[in-house]
């Protein structure tokens, strides 16, 4: 009786709906902002795909090893910024309860960031998709995956902000 009356009380301090929208949105986001950068640098992620180390070499002074953590550091970058503006908008409506929705999504996004789920072949051959559908330039290829992910991926949070606010108001 105890832990049912816990949980009960534990949901109306956590909306789990929202939780689960604002994680999607920050999935796409981050994937999305991802794309952005590998296109950004694309001469060096073809010269590193293709084995050629003389070529990256000459294109950037850094490492292999601190080349690739700048992927992870704009992964890390845009959810952050995502879980700020999130914040910002629940404490400009005065919504401080919801602000623990959003630090659950963003550590639950957090988490998937280190268990690989941004670099799987599953996951990024299904993301990677559509812009193969389109060109078959690599850079052009991760703009148009970069826009789209992240356009849906700020599309989901405004309708979880915008969910969660008309819940607020009820």
């Amino acid at each position: 009786m105890y832990i049912n009356e816990h949980f009960k009380k534990m949901s109306l301090i956590l909306n789990f709906k929202n939780i689960a929208l604002e994680s999607i949105g920050l999935l796409f986001l981050g994937f999305g902002v991802e794309k952005l950068k590998v296109a950004s640098q694309s001469e060096e992620y073809l010269a590193l795909f293709s084995l050629n180390m003389e070529k990256f070499k000459s294109l950037t002074s850094e490492t292999i090893g601190s080349f690739t953590m700048q992927s992870s550091l704009w992964r890390f970058g845009a959810l952050a910024v995502g879980l700020i503006l999130i914040g910002l908008f629940k404490l400009w409506k005065k919504d401080k309860k919801g602000i623990w929705d959003s630090l659950i999504a963003f550590l639950l996004v957090f988490s998937l960031i280190h268990l690989g789920f941004f670099g799987a072949t599953f996951t990024n051959s299904i993301i990677n998709f559509i812009g193969d559908i389109f060109t078959e330039n690599f850079m052009v290829q991760f703009i148009i995956n970069g826009l789209l992910w992240s356009a849906i991926g700020i599309g989901i949070i405004f309708f979880a902000l915008k969910k969660h606010y008309t819940q607020q108001n009820l």
